[in-house]
């Protein structure tokens, strides 16, 4: 079954490259706004995306995480290569080898937990803040990059969020009892990734799609294993070392980024 999760994580990673370069191109023409929707290349990105995002979750069921998750930092150089940024190579290999190196890490030395109604209620609240901090900046910012960087950071964010969401309801559904506290937890999956998408669709706006792809792929990971690690007890057994080496491996990643960030765009 291995080698079938990883053809269909390289599939997920290719379907979320695309759905970038197609979303950005329609809210590049259209801005972002109602319209853009009526757009079929838009529309044909979110068909993508959605195809992603099944495979992708189609993976995680039949190979260890540590094997499909880093896999996905494939769509930051796709997203790249079909946008023509070949000097930012560097940054690419950076933020895509601190990322997959910061999962691989985190993967290894995580502990199982249950996923109590408290923890989710206060991993919402540390969603809200930290979507609230670069929504702040983007608002007051008159960079176009830095704006684009703030909304995908705040996407991330949302996203990171749904994996709490989702192993909640998993465990839910595996011990065989679902009430309506789940029902809650799936409500607010769908909320999230509606809020994630909408803040992705303008960092589109501001920047390159291999960009936004980028901030995802790094925040979105350091968000979900941080709220496993510090809110649902996952590091209970981290040792000092490994703890070292996932901090050294989020810098990187968040460099590299940055590093895109100032590059400008091609003209």
């Amino acid at each position: 079954m291995t080698p079938l999760a990883i053809t269909l994580a390289v599939l997920g990673a290719v379907c979320f490259a695309f759905a970038a370069r197609l979303q950005h191109d329609a809210i590049a023409l259209c801005g972002a706004q109602f319209s853009t929707v009526r757009d079929r290349r838009w529309l044909t990105g979110l068909v993508l995306f959605v195809a992603g995002s099944g495979v992708h979750a189609a993976a995680l069921g039949m190979a260890p995480l540590t094997v499909v998750q880093p896999i996905g930092v494939l769509a930051i150089g796709l997203t790249a290569l079909l946008d023509r940024r070949f000097r930012e190579i560097p940054a690419i290999l950076l933020t895509t080898v601190g990322v997959g190196a910061f999962v691989l890490l985190a993967s290894g030395s995580a502990t199982a937990t249950q996923v109590v109604p408290d923890a989710e209620f206060m991993a919402g609240l540390f969603a809200l803040g930290a979507i609230s901090i670069p929504g702040v900046i983007a608002a007051l910012t008159t960079n176009a990059r830095i704006r684009a960087v703030a909304f995908a950071s705040a996407g991330g964010v949302a996203y990171g969020y749904v994996s709490v969401l989702m192993r909640a309801v998993s465990q839910s559904v595996q011990q065989g009892g679902f009430g309506l506290s789940h029902i809650a937890s799936v409500l607010g999956i769908a909320l999230s990734l509606a809020v994630g998408g909408w803040l992705v669709q303008h960092a589109y706006a501001g920047g390159p799609p291999h960009l936004a792809v980028a901030c995802l792929t790094v925040v979105d990971p350091l968000v979900a294993v941080g709220l496993g690690a510090f809110l649902l007890g996952e590091a209970a057994h981290l040792s000092p070392w490994t703890g070292a080496a996932l901090i050294a491996c989020a810098l990187a990643a968040a460099g590299g980024v940055f590093a895109l960030a100032r590059h400008p765009r091609p003209t």
